[in-house]
């Protein structure tokens, strides 16, 4: 309902041709700035710039702005391509490329200081050090995009709030630790439906959570993915859903680090991996018996005792120390006690 887009104040409109830029182009609320097509209309820096499109509060917040149908070019300068900047909501970028923010540390696109409500769609975005960067606690819909070519993280939220991100192809970043999904900091992100392909040899198709801060109550659904070391890689990751994925590759599908509670995963399609699911650490994982497609292998480290507090239908190997016959084996908990699988 808030993200709808409102009645707007004024319509500009961009004809073709390149216009190049030497200051920022700041947009206040109820504007909507249109050219004729991300091939068509190109605004490119003429210098290093903070940002070409600024999109900032005036007064007390900003609503009902559209940035469509140009391209954004920051032409290798020092700078990002787009910052939305301050307390709004219903921004949208629409059919818009978004390239060239390649020096160290910018983006395509940059969120930040609580802008609820900003949406990006039918977006080209490729070529930068990162392609999409949330900062802060902002709430983000990434949505029928391509982000492709980024040096370092397709998309990296690094402050709170929530970051949704559907139906979008994120492929080829380059840095060889490069993640196309870096989930840092916030809760409630959805990552469903997208295809990613060619992560970087070191690097990871989705990474979420840190070693020091938690990130909780994800969704992975849906998604088709490979990758050469890990596909999914949580770390302090609390109450991450996992299923109905198509993963392959030649590393570990799916890799469990430690604090990572409440994990589910549901069935996946994983095939040709070296692990299927790996659980380095005692972590909490309620793991659905039902394959979908082939499960390769469910790695768990080997434990002389039970976990604490366990929740019904949760599964660790027991080394032998507690079990009936002595011999290794997969222990559940049926709510009353553990038994031996």
């Amino acid at each position: 309902e808030e993200m709808r887009k409102p009645e707007i104040e004024l319509l500009i409109k961009l004809k073709k041709g390149t216009f190049l830029i030497d200051s920022q182009i700041s947009i206040p609320d109820k504007i909507y700035l249109v050219g004729e097509g991300m091939y068509s209309t190109i605004l490119r820096a003429k210098t290093d710039l903070a940002s070409i499109i600024l999109i900032q509060k005036i007064g007390e917040y900003f609503e009902g702005i559209l940035l469509a149908d140009m391209m954004i070019d920051i032409n290798n300068n020092a700078g990002d391509g787009v910052i939305v900047d301050g307390t709004g909501r219903s921004v949208f970028i629409e059919r818009c490329r978004v390239s060239y923010a390649s020096q160290s540390g910018y983006a395509g696109i940059r969120i930040k200081n609580l802008s609820w409500g900003v949406v990006i769609k039918d977006c080209y975005i490729d070529y930068n050090f990162k392609g999409i960067v949330n900062e802060d606690s902002n709430f983000v819909r990434i949505n029928e995009s391509v982000i492709r070519f980024s040096y370092s993280h397709g998309i990296h939220v690094l402050g709170g709030g929530s970051t949704r991100i559907f139906h979008s192809l994120i492929e080829k970043s380059q840095n060889q630790y490069a993640c196309h999904i870096r989930l840092s900091r916030g809760s409630d992100h959805e990552i469903i439906d997208n295809y990613l392909e060619d992560a970087p040899e070191d690097g990871k198709n989705i990474h979420i959570g840190e070693t020091d801060t938690s990130v909780d109550n994800c969704l992975v659904l849906g998604n088709t993915m490979t990758e050469n070391n890990h596909n999914i890689y949580l770390q302090n990751a609390q109450n991450t859903l996992i299923g109905y994925n198509r993963i392959g590759g030649t590393g570990r599908a799916i890799y469990i680090s430690s604090s990572c509670n409440g994990t589910i995963i549901l069935p996946n399609n994983i095939e040709g991996t070296t692990t299927g699911i790996y659980d380095a650490g005692t972590n909490t994982i309620k793991l659905h018996a039902k394959k979908f497609g082939a499960l390769t292998s469910y790695v768990f480290e080997l434990l002389s005792s039970p976990p604490t507090s366990p929740a019904v239908g949760e599964v660790y190997l027991d080394d032998g120390t507690n079990t009936t016959d002595g011999n290794p084996h997969l222990r559940m908990w049926d709510g009353s006690a553990w038994v031996d699988l």
